[in-house]
């Protein structure tokens, strides 16, 4: 803004050897105490330093790596912010294993299959027990984004591969609300509430980074913004942000901040171009 704008009262932007300057047409006056001024570029209209703010210098961050081992997993329990009604789930992925790998398990007390995404070489999508099959696979060796989303009002579910719609339904579980507190374990397939792990079901020979979770139905537009773009916790409805930086990589940057366990997981600095991983 330039303070031509109708109705503008107050428009402070932060430049020249003043920075603390109001360039509304009232120009009112402030104090500054005990705060420090930095040089910044602009994209789009949004800072750099707050696009970048988790990320390592060169726009690096870190991949989860799972291992041929297939013991490897992240655990929250208990996940006291599950969305109920209506679901985005969202994440890049790269593996090349031919067994049913397992990305995303949600199990409660009520149903080990509550919220999964299975099946790496085929993928489905399960919703309070009930599967549908989504219609392609992505253990092709190369890093793909995969969405998904679900509403209970009439069961409809639709999902996304690297931003394009690939097939879609209605009638998965409708009327039903998803329950909180239960297990959540990304790279494992719970047959219990908390574990139960089977081998044959793990995420292995791959890797796994930005997994996001949102309480509401994400259209096809948000669902390629997202993807081309590092999340930082201000997007509306987000209820699981993972982004593995830093010296303890399983942080959760939702407003949540739900805590994960990692058990024989490895972190790999990776670039990231176009949002997408190296």
């Amino acid at each position: 803004f330039d303070g031509s704008e109708a109705g503008l009262v107050l428009g402070v932007r932060f430049t020249g050897n003043n920075p603390v300057t109001d360039i509304s047409r009232y120009h009112v006056r402030l104090h500054a105490h005990r705060l420090k001024f930095k040089k910044d570029s602009f994209t789009n209209g949004r800072p750099e330093a707050w696009t970048n703010k988790y990320l390592p210098a060169h726009g690096r961050e870190k991949v989860a790596v799972f291992s041929h081992a297939s013991k490897g997993f992240l655990r929250a329990k208990p996940w006291n912010h599950a969305p109920q009604r209506a679901v985005t789930i969202m994440f890049w992925a790269r593996t090349t294993q031919r067994n049913p790998g397992t990305v995303f398990s949600y199990a409660t007390r009520h149903g080990d299959n509550e919220l999964l995404v299975y099946n790496t070489h085929k993928l489905a999508l399960y919703v309070g027990q009930q599967a549908r099959n989504l219609g392609f696979g992505i253990s092709d060796g190369k890093w793909h984004h995969v969405a998904v989303t679900w509403q209970s009002s009439n069961g409809r579910w639709v999902s996304y591969l690297d931003g394009r719609r690939k097939s879609s339904g209605q009638g998965l579980r409708k009327g039903f609300k998803i329950r909180r507190g239960g297990s959540l374990v990304l790279g494992q397939e719970q047959d219990s509430h908390g574990g139960r792990f089977d081998k044959n079901q793990a995420l292995k020979d791959g890797g796994l980074a930005r997994l996001a979770v949102f309480e509401r139905v994400l259209s096809a537009r948000q669902i390629a913004q997202y993807m081309r773009r590092a999340f930082d916790g201000s997007e509306a409805g987000l209820v699981l942000g993972m982004r593995f930086t830093g010296s303890n990589p399983a942080v959760d940057f939702s407003p949540f901040h739900a805590r994960f366990h990692a058990h024989q997981v490895k972190y790999k600095a990776d670039r990231f171009r176009n949002g997408k991983p190296q």
